[in-house]
């Protein structure tokens, strides 16, 4: 005699109550019970959000806090504007309040993901940044709109990536003890990492050339200085040249590359500009085990930074032998 089917009392519960639920359980069983069930499926994928424009800044956030997945996963992807016309005209702004927000319900949100929004303007990152404190991924991709990422202060955060957003001109991350990986992929912009002592791996993928910026040896040396104690880089070839073509002798620079083991160089091609260039980066990278070339791929922009004719190239020595430097140093003194 078959038992009798015992009534589901749990799967008819309201979102919420199955949302803390599975908060509580870990992962292998969490994606067992998803597959038993609709209900239970949809509470792993990100939420599908739809906000008003004239919700004020507090409702929207604990909106979307409210809306997050259990893991803390919140998505905004508007990528379908072709097939959608009115997300083209999606505007992501926030006021700023003059108090800030407190909510406990804010400490849901562990991971946010921007994704072409085209209007994502003004200090919006920043404040939900500031807003959503427990964030500890920030992924920001294809917002055209977006020109600066300013964030002051952030003690959870611990990856942050910006890839293909053209109009940005400047990333700022002046405090955040805890960040351990650092991506961006675009067009050079001004990127300040000030207070990033536990930063471990660093991807400065400048494929798209120095877009509408001007190169600033200056500004580019601050950059390099800043990720000194990393110890993965991923890094475009044309800066390093860059900075050799503008006169900088990285022997004699009063920093190294100490716990640097990898190296990856993104180049779309492998000159004798390039290869001495890294021949004098790889002198102040003392701890270096594997180095890579990655090739570019084609249509992708290459800058180059002709060498000045009154200079001379930096340590030659690296790629002659001892009796080539040998020789001409005697002829020059002849």
């Amino acid at each position: 005699m078959l038992m009798e089917e015992k009534a589901d009392l749990i799967s008819s519960l309201p979102n919420e109550i199955l949302h803390h639920i599975m908060s509580k359980v870990p992962l292998k069983e969490a994606v067992q019970i998803s597959s038993l069930s609709t209900s239970w499926r949809s509470l792993m994928c990100p939420s599908r959000l739809s906000l008003s424009s004239k919700q004020e800044l507090k409702q929207i956030i604990q909106s979307l806090s409210e809306s997050a997945g259990p893991n803390g996963d919140l998505h905004l992807n508007f990528s379908q504007h072709n097939q959608h016309p009115l997300l083209s005209l999606f505007g992501l702004i926030i006021k700023q309040t003059s108090s800030p927000l407190s909510r406990p319900t804010f400490s849901v949100i562990k991971t946010l993901q921007l994704r072409s929004i085209f209007r994502l303007v003004g200090e919006t990152v920043s404040d939900l940044c500031s807003s959503w404190s427990s964030i500890e991924s920030l992924k920001i991709e294809k917002c055209s709109g977006l020109q600066s990422i300013e964030i002051e202060s952030s003690q959870c955060l611990k990856n942050l990536e910006v890839s293909d957003c053209p109009s940005i001109a400047r990333i700022v991350l002046a405090s955040a003890q805890n960040l351990s990986s650092f991506s961006y992929k675009g067009a050079f912009a001004l990127v300040q990492l000030l207070n990033v002592p536990n930063l471990v791996r660093a991807a400065l993928d400048f494929r798209d050339g120095l877009g509408g910026s001007e190169f600033n040896c200056e500004d580019s040396l601050s950059l390099i200085y800043s990720v000194k104690d990393i110890e993965s880089l991923q890094l475009s070839s044309w800066l390093i040249e860059a900075l050799c073509s503008a006169g900088v002798i990285f022997s004699k620079l009063d920093f190294q590359f100490s716990r640097l083991k990898d190296l990856k160089v993104m180049c779309s091609q492998i000159s004798a500009k390039t290869r001495d260039s890294f021949a004098c980066f790889l002198h102040i990278a003392p701890a270096m085990e594997e180095l890579n070339l990655i090739r570019m791929e084609e249509g992708l922009s290459n800058v180059e930074f002709p060498l000045n004719q009154h200079q001379n190239w930096h340590e030659p020595h690296l790629w002659k032998d001892y009796a080539t430097v040998k020789d001409e140093a005697v002829g020059s003194d002849t």
